[in-house]
């Protein structure tokens, strides 16, 4: 199954005051096998970008508060983990 490598577990991120959002992107990224296959993305439920194994996605803006990302590969295994995001 696929196991999620960024975000870590929690993480905590602070966003910076009048930075772009498009600066302040969230990388996603997971190990899995096999390479290529496809991994969806969902921050807090919601369905966020596609990524390939091996690969990785981003996701802005964020909003400060505790957070979970879920990552699903095509057989429909999954990896959550919960970070934080600070003001």
């Amino acid at each position: 199954p696929p196991r999620i490598t960024s975000p870590a577990s929690g993480d905590r991120y602070i966003l910076v005051e009048g930075l772009p959002a498009e600066f302040q992107k969230l990388s996603l990224q997971a190990a899995a096998a096999p390479a290529g296959a496809k991994l969806y993305w969902f921050l807090n439920g919601a369905y966020v970008a596609e990524s390939e194994a091996g690969g990785a996605a981003a996701f802005a803006p964020l909003t400060p508060g505790r957070h979970t990302a879920r990552v699903v590969d095509n057989a429909g295994r999954s990896d959550s983990v919960s970070f934080l995001v600070e003001e």
